[in-house]
């Protein structure tokens, strides 16, 4: 009997969206499905407030629909958020709340060890906002 052949092949990654745009990091995925299982409406890597979708850009990583504001949050990986461009960063941060405080709520931070499984996204989600549902 012939053995079965074996694919030394790495395995195919795994491309994960939220509302249809590719996500950059595990941790916006947890949160994002954190708050969607809590039955919150948001937007994720939305441009409209915040110009054009190149890498690199600050904006929010999701826009939650928190009722009467928007609630912009940031999903604070080291990658993204940190190094030369965390001052930025923090400085846009300031900015949003303030130029936006007619529309917005103040923003929220979210560290990378509160998204890291889909159990604590959703327990970030709801620490943040409660449930919708």
């Amino acid at each position: 009997m012939a053995l079965p052949s074996i694919s030394l092949a790495p395995p195919e990654p795994v491309v994960r969206t939220l509302k249809g745009k590719v996500v950059g990091s595990e941790n916006e995925y947890n949160y994002g499905k954190g708050l969607e299982r809590a039955c919150w409406t948001y937007y994720f890597q939305y441009y409209h407030w915040f110009g054009t979708p190149f890498p690199g850009d600050i904006r929010p990583d999701f826009i939650v629909w928190s009722r009467p504001f928007y609630t912009p949050v940031f999903v604070d990986g080291l990658y993204w958020h940190s190094g030369s461009d965390a001052q930025d960063d923090i400085l846009f941060r300031l900015q949003l709340d303030s130029e936006f405080a007619t529309i917005f709520s103040p923003h929220i931070s979210v560290s990378e060890e509160d998204t890291d499984s889909l159990e604590l996204g959703y327990h970030s989600a709801l620490e943040h906002f409660g449930s919708n549902c």
